[in-house]
């Protein structure tokens, strides 16, 4: 009976913090979290959050979400609803000490990896052939790869786990030693390939049962993404892009399994 009672929603006594890293199933994640705190959650919405931070939000070129100012309002509205009480929040927000110092109002930081270079296909093709057109990739996998928004999209778990850097370099050596640092923040560390390990922590600490939903597939067409993903070439130039992501992700699969 115990345990029926802890898996009702909102009967969680700890708040949860989600770190949604583009492209890496947060959004099927966040969505069965939420359904345990249904009457106390907030989502911080990307295009939302990155138009009031930064107003010619149109005029800029790449992801808004890569600007500092947009992850400091998106980390002071965190802030925000935890003080309110709120006890789910979530949003493609950077991890930062001050959400953890939340861990005082009882909250627990989580947040889910996925292979870079996978992650990296994924970000690109699911940019690159939706309708919206916020923060849409226009150009072919050719031509975006001189891009300086491809070489960010290597380092995103540096910049999601390591939190705003004042030098605004990512890609350093100091960058993934202090994200290193700052993984170990984190309470709650899932993997994509292996959501069942996930869902056992989510239970063992939280008391919730998660029953992770379908994830939102990309708009891209399976044959396109197939010749790409397959193509020696291609993978090797996205493995030099990922090294930071890649240095980051393999030291924390060392300290999970």
């Amino acid at each position: 009976m115990t345990a029926l009672f802890m898996n009702k929603p909102g009967t969680s006594k700890k708040g949860i913090i989600f770190l949604h890293i583009p492209k890496t199933g947060g959004t099927s994640i966040s969505k069965a979290l939420r359904t345990h705190y249904r009457f106390s959650n907030c989502h911080i919405k990307s295009r939302a959050s990155a138009a009031a931070a930064l107003p010619d939000i149109q005029q800029l070129s790449g992801e808004p979400g890569l600007y500092d100012e947009v992850q400091a309002l998106r980390l002071n509205l965190i802030l925000y609803w935890a003080q309110t009480g709120k006890k789910f929040l979530t949003g493609h927000v950077w991890n930062d000490t001050r959400l953890v110092n939340l861990k005082k109002l009882d909250y627990m930081i989580v947040t889910c990896l996925r292979d870079p270079v996978n992650r990296w296909f994924s970000s690109y093709f699911y940019d690159n052939y939706k309708t919206g057109g916020h923060a849409r990739i226009e150009q072919d996998i050719d031509n975006f790869l001189e891009s300086e928004r491809a070489r960010s999209m290597g380092s995103t778990y540096v910049r999601y786990i390591g939190g705003i850097r004042e030098d605004g370099d990512y890609e350093s050596e100091l960058a993934i030693e202090d994200s290193v640092n700052m993984l170990h923040t984190i309470d709650i560390i899932g993997f994509l390939d292996n959501l069942g390990h996930l869902q056992s922590q989510i239970q063992d600490k939280l008391g919730l049962r998660l029953k992770v939903p379908h994830r939102r597939r990309s708009p891209a067409e399976e044959t396109v993404m197939g010749k790409i993903k397959n193509s020696k070439e291609y993978r090797m130039a996205i493995e030099t892009l990922c090294q930071p992501d890649m240095k980051l992700y393999d030291h924390a699969r060392s300290i999970i399994f």
